[in-house]
């Protein structure tokens, strides 16, 4: 644990194991309600001295961090590796980006400002000047899954720290090293004791963290139905709630239909399908639909699956046994319903095929609920109002996209689909961390993205005068 700037060991110690050949990587400690009230404690104490550190200051130690990180990068991708599972490329990739957020964190410190209000525009507002002032909400709690431990880590904590708060990290309990070395890389980098502080746990800690009534915002990152969770034990704090999805993909028949296989096999095995914005499914034009569904199957086929440690792995494998099981019971039930396995559907240990399924239907845990495995199921369509009405029949609402060349079909698309982002000519799963990111309905609340996360971590302070 880290609180007050100092590492603490306490508690149980747990073992952190590979989950493709479930060797032990190391071991952490199993905080608990006291060690949070604690590095809450501290977190609310230093809420002081990070008010005299000016934005100038914040910037250059988060710049001093991406530094840090840069230099670091290989160390943080082969412990990504080793305990995600994720393949070295993408754990590379996954390190690249969260130095991106943290060097765009340290820039946007320097311009995030309020604004000039124009008072005299109100019937009782001549001879006064007003403006906005934004100051940081206080303590930040956030917690963080564990499919991407340290660019969402970067993601809470980058913003966080920018706009002037302190925070209290809850590690993924998956996952929990990476997250817990990249925080320790930012106390270290120069922020005063106890603006960053670290419990690891489950969910126990979890619920002491966001009850504490010290806490001015809960930033997490998980399932809607812990995210409900979350949001009712919260009560009256800001909320940052990324909650997952089932996310898919329209096809029509003007499409360029290479990119769209592209990007759509990267999309819905990359992680081995352990993202929030996976490609879970495939609306495909019945025009091409044959062609495509035979050329997606290949290329899924082609994927090399196996030790993610190597070079020339693109697919690593899910979580853990239990994850694997549950795609297994979900691929079973599916087919006993009417779809079809065409290619994969089994597995050795954690290490899960590429699966293509056809004949789901929106009744179909694979298509309603969030699969978050290698599983893509692909499904026929007439037109792009039918595309439209598969993509909002859905509890979730975070990313979409669509591949055409006529513009009135991807505007169409636009305007129809309930979703926090729509892509043309892109998969669901692209994101620049730059944007507003986040989802409707059971998707979430609020937005990441660094200036959209600092909009959410402070507050508006009004400022008015007579002139």
């Amino acid at each position: 644990m880290l609180i007050n700037g100092e590492k603490i060991v306490g508690g149980a110690i747990v073992e952190v194991t590979n989950p493709f050949d479930q060797s032990v990587i190391d071991t952490t400690t199993e905080g608990s309600p006291e060690y949070v009230a604690r590095a809450v404690e501290a977190a609310s104490d230093a809420l002081e001295a990070m008010a005299e550190v000016s934005a100038y200051e914040r910037s250059r130690i988060l710049f001093s961090a991406y530094e840090e990180l840069s230099r670091r990068a290989e160390e943080f991708a082969t412990m990504i590796c080793q305990e995600v599972g994720k393949t070295i490329r993408e754990a590379r990739g996954e390190v690249k980006r969260a130095t991106e957020v943290i060097q765009l964190s340290s820039e946007e410190t320097k311009r995030f400002a309020g604004e000039q209000l124009p008072l005299d525009g109100a019937s009782n507002g001549a001879g006064k000047i007003g403006f906005t002032m934004r100051v940081p909400a206080g303590v930040v709690a956030a917690i963080v899954p564990f499919n991407f431990p340290c660019v969402l880590t970067a993601h809470k904590l980058g913003p966080a720290l920018a706009a002037g708060n302190t925070v209290v990290l809850k590690p993924p309990p998956q996952a929990p090293i990476a997250a817990s070395m990249f925080a320790q890389l930012l106390n270290d980098a120069g922020f005063p004791p106890g603006a960053v502080n670290t419990i690891p746990g489950g969910v126990e800690v979890g619920d002491a963290l966001v009850r504490d009534d010290r806490v001015r915002v809960v930033a997490f990152g998980g399932s809607d139905r812990t995210g409900e969770i979350v949001a009712r034990a919260a009560g009256m704090k800001k909320l940052l709630l990324e909650c997952g999805s089932a996310s898919s993909v329209t096809v029509m028949s003007s499409a360029d239909i290479d990119a769209a296989l592209s990007a759509c096999v990267r999309g819905g095995y990359a992680v081995a399908g352990q993202m929030c914005i996976h490609v879970q499914k495939i609306f495909v034009h019945q025009d091409v639909y044959d062609s495509y569904l035979e050329q997606f199957v290949e290329r899924a086929e082609g994927l090399k699956v196996g030790d993610p440690r190597r070079e020339d792995t693109d697919m690593g494998p899910v979580l853990d046994e239990a994850a694997a099981e549950r795609l297994d019971a979900w691929i079973a039930e599916a087919v006993e319903e009417g779809a079809e396995i065409v290619t994969g559907g089994r597995r050795e240990a954690n290490l899960f095929a590429p699966t293509v399924m056809t004949g789901v239907t929106p009744e179909m845990k694979l298509f309603k609920d969030e699969v978050f495995g290698p599983v893509v199921s692909i499904i026929p369509i007439g037109d792009v109002d039918e595309a439209i009405r598969l993509t909002n029949m859905c509890r979730y609402g975070l990313n979409s996209g669509i591949f055409t060349s006529a513009l009135g079909e991807a505007l169409a698309f636009v305007r129809g689909a309930q979703q926090g982002s729509v892509f043309v000519n892109e998969a669901s799963t692209w994101r620049a961390d730059i944007m507003p990111y986040g989802g409707v309905k059971r998707s979430g609340i609020g937005r990441e993205g660094i200036k959209y996360a600092m909009d959410a971590m402070t507050e508006h302070k009004v400022v008015t005068m007579q002139t």
